[in-house]
């Protein structure tokens, strides 16, 4: 369970498989800190800054340097 602290604007990518898919970024936050939350396509909601959040099955991965929290496929944010 975390906040939405931050929202990053959508952006079209290419994806390592050749199609677009849209992204963005969410900064979230507990009482624990915070870790970026990445946000691909159906799991782009109607997200707001100070949302309460809850994140099933998600995994943490690094990317450029930094921890990024990931659903993948099977994670689910509520």
């Amino acid at each position: 369970k975390a906040k939405i602290i931050k929202i990053l604007p959508v952006r079209r990518v290419m994806t390592r498989f050749g199609e677009y898919a849209n992204f963005t970024d969410v900064t979230i936050a507990d009482d624990t800190g915070s870790i970026q939350l990445s946000l691909w396509n159906n799991q782009l909601q109607n997200h707001n800054v100070g949302d309460p959040i809850e994140i099933t099955n998600g995994h943490v991965a690094q990317y450029q340097g930094r921890l990024q929290l990931r659903l993948g496929r099977k994670g689910i944010i509520t």
